[in-house]
């Protein structure tokens, strides 16, 4: 794979992990917040639990990035280094 194509696949990767983790974050927000209006989840604790697992698991998958391609990401085509996020 062409060094562009590398770094755009982890770029999105990165991204859409970094996504899942502040969606469930902003779950977790308004279930805290607004407990009543979550109708369809009437155990909060195991709605809250959910999202931790959604955090946990996304979050494990951006440490695997770093560990493994932070190398391919730091040597973008544009000599533009991935910032890894601090979760």
């Amino acid at each position: 794979m062409e060094k562009v194509s590398e770094y755009n696949m982890i770029r999105a990767l990165m991204l859409q992990y970094q996504a899942e983790v502040e969606k469930a974050k902003s779950n977790i927000m308004v279930y805290l917040k607004n407990p009543v209006g979550i109708g369809e989840h009437p155990d909060l604790a195991g709605a809250i639990d959910s999202q931790i697992e959604i955090i946990a698991h996304a979050e494990d998958k951006i440490e695997v990035l770093k560990k493994y391609y932070s190398d391919e990401a730091a040597q973008s085509p544009n000599d533009n280094p991935l910032r890894w996020p601090r979760v």
